[in-house]
């Protein structure tokens, strides 16, 4: 008796699912009983067997699709074009800019140039200058250890 009232809330459920079962059962016998034999009329049959023998063959294309194909190639080709003649353009600058390149090459050799006088000073004749002295912390406070780890 005392295992019932342990556990009177597992024994409500297992006779309500019994009970639900038992009615669930009971519709569906009558159910069987109230539906005829030939459940779907001919129409329905013939409807089921077209729809089978249908979707073994893939649908058509619509006359739309087909016209938005011929758009999305027209459009393709022409950004095809655009892209061969920024194509062109890009080497066209980079033929311009070697022949610039050695140009400056060229008048380099001919004529020192300002970073060789630059590196032709000392360090200390440069730190004299005080927009040089300022650059020079400004690096070292950049390049150097952090100041955690000092």
């Amino acid at each position: 008796m005392e295992f019932i009232r342990d556990n009177i809330f597992i024994i409500v459920l297992l006779v309500g699912g019994a009970i639900s079962q038992w009615m669930k059962s009971r519709s569906e016998k009558q159910a069987e009983e109230h539906q005829p034999e030939d459940y779907f009329p001919e129409e329905a049959q013939e409807e089921a067997t077209r729809k089978h023998h249908e979707a073994s063959r893939p649908p058509s294309l619509p006359k739309r699709a087909v016209s938005t194909a011929y758009a999305l190639s027209h459009e393709l080709s022409a950004e095809l074009a655009r892209q061969a003649e920024l194509n062109e353009k890009i080497l066209t600058l980079k033929h311009s800019s070697k022949r610039h390149q050695k140009a400056v090459t060229k008048s380099e050799k001919e004529s020192p140039s300002a970073l060789n006088l630059k590196t032709n000073h000392s360090i200390r004749q440069t730190l004299h200058q005080k927009s040089e002295l300022r650059k020079a912390i400004i690096l070292r406070e950049i390049l150097d250890k952090p100041l955690s780890l000092r």
